[in-house]
């Protein structure tokens, strides 16, 4: 089952999608750090991907996968929660 970044968007806030298959590449890649209402700290990752006619802004909190996402590299989306 392969889903478009374009259906992907059209999800309701609270929606969860596991494997959907989305192919794209990612480009302006951002960190930031927050803190939780716990006092926690944390980080997270802000980044556009593509797949050649749509573009989405994509928050990637799993810091373990954070090494991963390269300039350019091609991502399937996985585990999609909007």
């Amino acid at each position: 089952l392969h889903k478009t970044l374009a259906e992907l968007q059209k999800m309701k806030s609270g929606d969860s999608l596991p494997y959907p298959n989305a192919l794209v590449k990612a480009t302006a890649i951002k960190p930031g750090t927050f803190t939780n209402a716990n006092g926690e700290k944390g980080s997270i990752l802000n980044f556009s991907v593509a797949n050649g006619t749509e573009a989405m802004l994509v928050t990637l909190s799993d810091e373990a996968k954070m090494p991963t996402i390269k300039d350019g590299r091609t991502l399937q989306i996985r585990n999609f929660i909007v």
